[in-house]
């Protein structure tokens, strides 16, 4: 038997695309028992549908943006909730986790039932809002989140909020003023968490981090000490 004992492993994606593959090199160190490194890299083929062809940012950029609203941000806002509510450990959420299925029925209903009144994908997106908990969410409380809606492209600079599933005339949209002004108090296409994890069902909606303190350590830790 092997004397070394993996203790970590960092995967870096090498993006190569060509014919709809990518190549990944996982490069993985082992620290052996005399506390020596030992880095080898194995690359793996893995074939992308054409229908996910996304691309995003690099690490280092998004690295950069969460560490810069980590130290402008973040802190500042820690520091007054803590003198504003007596709570001398207060951290604020730095990420919203939501789970994937209801994201995908999230963005299925807004495709499906926008194309029943002719609103075409390329018009199509998700507004996102940056709200607050107030004090009966019990650990969210004074907490940051997001909430997302529906919303299609009028303008270049005309994003409009509004319920697909409200609006069943091709040419008709229901928009979020129309339901406000209507006063209508049910449940529309608003996808955001409106419970702590104590409150609603297993596998419903999603998490805010922090609480609890500490969640994420690692990776955070990395991010603010660059």
């Amino acid at each position: 038997m092997s004397a070394t004992k993996t203790f970590l492993s960092l995967a870096v994606i090498i993006g190569a695309f060509a014919g709809g593959y990518i190549t990944k090199t996982i490069l993985t160190k082992d620290i052996t028992t005399s506390g020596s490194v030992a880095t080898t890299a194995s690359p793996v083929t893995a074939p992308i549908p054409s229908a996910c062809d996304f691309r995003g940012v690099t690490f280092f950029e998004f690295k950069d943006v969460v560490k810069r609203y980590g130290d402008e941000r973040w802190k500042v806002i820690n520091n007054q909730m803590r003198i504003q509510n007596s709570d001398p450990d207060f951290e604020d959420a730095r990420s919203v986790w939501f789970r994937l299925t209801d994201l995908k029925s999230f963005l299925c209903s807004i495709e499906q039932n926008s194309a029943k009144i002719g609103l075409l994908p390329d018009v199509l997106g998700v507004k996102m809002y940056y709200s607050v908990y107030d004090g009966s969410h019990g650990a969210y409380a004074g907490r940051h989140t997001i909430f997302m809606t529906a919303a299609y492209e009028k303008t270049d600079m005309e994003k409009v909020d509004f319920d697909p599933r409200l609006s069943r005339q091709k040419g008709s949209v229901v928009t979020l003023l129309d339901i406000a002004n209507s006063n209508i108090d049910v449940p529309i296409g608003i996808l955001g968490l409106l419970q702590t994890p104590e409150q609603r069902p297993a596998k419903n909606s999603g998490d805010l981090c922090p609480p609890p303190g500490g969640c994420n350590a690692a990776l955070f830790n990395y991010i603010d000490n660059q």
